[in-house]
């Protein structure tokens, strides 16, 4: 996963058991830019082009994203990438992702060095939003019941909340916390907006511990179902790493 400040990576075999290794490079952008740093990283760590692997999924964190419907991004997604985020300061690839509904899909404006660059260096790589699993996965959690849904997934300073409504995605957006009560903060703002209700609607939270420890009991007191999202059991086969690695990219294979 390519962030700003680094490359979250993660290996496993899909056969051998306790295979997963997890390793997040710092990226040192001071003095040569993103696109440099993202190269030297990458080339200083012979293990990621290997060249290898059954196959490679990279996922970025550009804040140029949108959910939306699937049919208007056929042969105009540039254009409507264009209306939603404005003109790029530097020339850009437009992509699509399955979420998991053939109705909608997330349309991201990628910088074209950047894609060119993840194309030449890896064997036929997918390249995803990084909220894109996520998605997906908690899709398919979603439909168990008839509650209302909301997940919460905490990231360094990041929540990311996603809402869905019949079988769709209602919202989702980033925010940024500096601390557990700007957390709080949004997620009872979206749940106003998105109209869920306290007593009946659950809120799942994944990710960072700590964030998920510190917010749980604030927001248990406006809403009678805070859970934590259940670790599939399926990955516990991947090793220790699977429980230490990022949520987004450990459920990848599950979320297909």
């Amino acid at each position: 996963m390519f962030e700003q400040a680094a490359i979250e990576a993660v290996l496993y075999s899909t056969v051998e058991d306790n295979s997963m290794i997890h390793t997040r490079i710092a990226l040192d952008t001071s003095s040569t830019g993103y696109q440099a740093a993202v190269e030297e990283a990458v080339y200083d760590n012979p293990l990621l082009v290997d060249g290898r692997f059954d196959s490679v999924t990279c996922l970025t964190a550009t804040g140029r994203y949108a959910v939306v419907p699937t049919a208007a991004t056929a042969d105009r997604a540039e254009s409507l990438a264009q209306s939603i985020f404005g003109q790029p300061a530097t020339p850009s690839d437009y992509l699509t992702d399955d979420i998991g509904d053939p109705r909608q899909c997330i349309l991201h404006a990628q910088d074209t060095k950047l894609t060119a660059f993840l194309l030449r260096t890896f064997t036929n790589p997918t390249i995803e939003h990084r909220l894109s699993p996520l998605i997906r996965y908690f899709r398919l959690q979603s439909r168990m019941g008839n509650s209302g849904k909301m997940y919460v997934h905490f990231t360094g300073r990041q929540a990311d909340i996603i809402v869905y409504g019949r079988d769709t995605v209602r919202f989702v957006n980033t925010f940024t916390c500096r601390e557990p009560a700007d957390a709080l903060y949004y997620i009872m703002s979206v749940r106003k907006l998105c109209r869920l209700s306290s007593e009946n609607d659950e809120l799942v939270l994944a990710g960072d511990a700590a964030m998920r420890k510190a917010v749980t009991p604030l927001l248990r007191r406006y809403v009678a179902s805070v859970l934590p999202a259940i670790f599939p059991s399926a990955l516990y086969r991947a090793g220790r790493e699977a429980m230490n690695a990022p949520f987004n990219i450990v459920i990848l294979p599950l979320s297909r």
